[in-house]
């Protein structure tokens, strides 16, 4: 595929009046309170009077010195881990392992082809880039080197990607975007989504065009997109510190569908980042109420009110993707994003962000909702109904019961034990009030409902969350077990429907999901041949718990050309399954 070079637009980080914008100055000329003319790597005034010793460095205001170091160590810290796992045959991914089901349904790690070592060609290695100061030197240059596709071929990688995007953790508004992608206008233009933004769009749509495989366009694609994001951390363009929030999720789902998942965690840990340094879960910041120093936040007021729904719904989704990840790989995305109790925006909304008329509905009286959420509190404030704040609230309490589940497992059932048991019973109430609230998925299922996708995967992670609360107990708790295998019944049969099956494409989570369905199927096929070994035969029961695993197979089986982390799983499901005398 041919495509043109580009010429980056300069980005002029001074205003009309040739100025700084306040916080962009080099840290010399801020400690000497004298004028910096922005100029990079070396400003003016250090190239003339800055003594040996004193590097002239310019600080992102959206992450300190310290947050940077933070995370530096944070990378190198899972990279360490990661190489001692792969050398005692480890792997970070979840799981299938049949002996102890209930102890942890998907999490016991194995190896398995396709762990992030093992797909080809690999993209340059993320925790081998070079630090901070010798990016920013080197910025300009990285932009100059990326390309953009003709434009005929860049609104048929858009539309690839824009029709399955919701899968990927995209908040921002569709038709906004694809308009301004399409702009004649050089890439790096403000008026234009972020480069960052475009390659990772453009990565991800090439992708989905694609039946399985890693091409060397691909790989080509994915360098650029890696390169445009590196350059964006030193972009403090208003808009594009959104554009790289996004751009940050979609690479972190892209590497989660491969099973990269140091790769996946690096991106997912740069989004959480991002978030808490523009403090986008503080309402009064997020819609500019409030007057703030550059640097507390890079966010100046909004433009509009789909400018705050936008930021609004930016958080959730970072949010989102660092619940459910932590939870299924075990390990916290990012240990500095402790914002939970301090979250103080409304929950996401599907409302037509063109026509919401947010200005009158934002309450500022809101106050740690998530925090209130989880203790029970039933204030409307706390409320949020649509498919998108179920979505939100459903990971927030498959995090939480995950790691539940976990205390009561563990031989060092650490923690006080009263506790434990009225916060299993408070999830259990919140997960039942959320299942009352979820539209039927029976006249989604028969329809093309564009939200079907999300409605499956919303209804399967609540009941994945069942799992999680009753697996501790199942196998002394007759109840607890038919709730877990109930859960792993509905979980199968929603997804079982032509429509969903056809689109190929599913957000990656239903990748750890399905297996923990079969999984507690598969189990209690176990136990069932328990009591046929002394009739010969096996039982209608049982045979229609086979029926339920070839099903969810059959499923898996309609995404493993999408995603490698899919077709993995799969393996080890048909691989257990296989194990269990017939």
């Amino acid at each position: 595929m041919s495509r043109h070079n580009y010429r980056h637009a300069s980005t002029s980080r001074q205003s009309d009046q040739g100025h700084l914008l306040r916080g962009q100055a080099c840290t010399n000329c801020r400690k000497r309170k004298i004028r910096c003319d922005g100029d990079r790597p070396i400003c003016g005034q250090c190239t003339r009077t800055t003594r040996l010793g004193d590097p002239c460095e310019y600080i992102d205001p959206t992450r300190t010195r310290t947050q940077i170091l933070e995370d530096t160590i944070a990378d190198l810290n899972a990279r360490i881990e990661e190489l001692e796992r792969s050398e005692t045959g480890q792997s970070s991914a979840p799981g299938i392992v049949l002996h102890q089901p209930y102890d942890d349904p998907i999490g016991s790690t194995s190896s398995y082809p396709g762990s992030p070592g093992h797909l080809q060609p690999s993209a340059p290695s993320i925790s081998s880039r070079t630090n901070s100061s010798s990016i920013q030197q080197r910025a300009g240059s990285l932009e100059s080197q990326l390309e953009e596709p003709p434009q005929q071929e860049r609104q048929a990688l858009l539309d690839s990607f824009l029709s399955h995007a919701s899968q990927f953790g995209f908040f921002l508004d569709r038709q906004r975007f694809r308009q301004s992608a399409m702009l004649p206008l050089p890439l790096g233009d403000h008026s234009r989504p972020s480069p960052s933004l475009l390659a990772t769009a453009y990565l991800i749509g090439h992708t989905l065009s694609q039946q399985g495989g890693f091409s060397r366009l691909e790989s080509s694609l994915l360098t650029d997109a890696l390169r445009a994001t590196a350059t964006m951390a030193f972009d403090t363009h208003p808009h594009h510190v959104i554009h790289r929030t996004q751009a940050e999720i979609l690479l972190s789902n892209y590497f989660f569908r491969n099973a990269r998942f140091l790769e996946a965690r690096h991106h997912a840990s740069n989004a959480c980042s991002l978030a808490a340094a523009c403090s986008l879960h503080r309402l009064e910041i997020v819609s500019g109420n409030v007057a703030v120093e550059a640097h507390q936040t890079q966010l100046p007021p909004p433009s509009d009110e789909s400018e705050i729904v936008e930021r609004i719904a930016a958080f959730w989704s970072v949010y989102t993707l660092h619940n459910l990840w932590s939870a299924s790989l075990s390990t916290p995305i990012s240990l500095s994003f402790d914002v939970t109790s301090q979250i103080n925006i409304p929950w996401p909304s599907e409302v037509d962000r063109e026509r919401r008329q947010v200005g009158g509905e934002l309450d500022f009286g809101l106050n740690v909702i998530v925090r209130r959420y989880l203790a029970g509190d039933q204030d409307q404030s706390v409320a949020g109904s649509g498919l998108p704040a179920l979505f939100a609230k459903t990971s927030v309490l498959f995090e939480r019961a995950t790691n539940l589940s976990a205390r009561f497992t563990s031989a060092d059932q650490s923690g006080d034990a009263e506790a434990m048991s009225r916060e299993l019973d408070t999830l259990t109430i919140l997960v039942e009030s959320i299942r009352s609230q979820l539209p039927s998925l029976t006249p989604i299922l028969d329809s093309n409902f564009p939200s079907m996708r999300s409605a499956v995967v919303t209804h399967a992670l609540v009941d994945a969350t069942v799992i999680k609360l009753n697996a501790p107990f199942s196998q002394q708790d007759q109840a607890a077990l038919q709730r877990c295998i109930s859960a792993s019944q509905r979980i199968i049969n929603s997804a079982d429907n032509p429509l969903l099956l056809q689109l190929g494409v599913v957000n990656p989570i239903m990748a750890v999901v399905w297996p923990m369905a079969c999984q507690v199927i598969m189990h209690e096929i176990l136990r069932l041949q328990v009591h046929r070994w002394t009739q010969g035969h096996p039982s209608d029961e049982e045979l229609q718990r086979r029926s339920e695993v070839e099903v969810c197979i059959q499923i898996m089986g309609a995404f493993t050309a999408q995603s490698n982390f899919m077709d993995t799983q799969l393996s080890k499901v048909q691989l257990a399954y296989a194990n269990i005398n017939p």
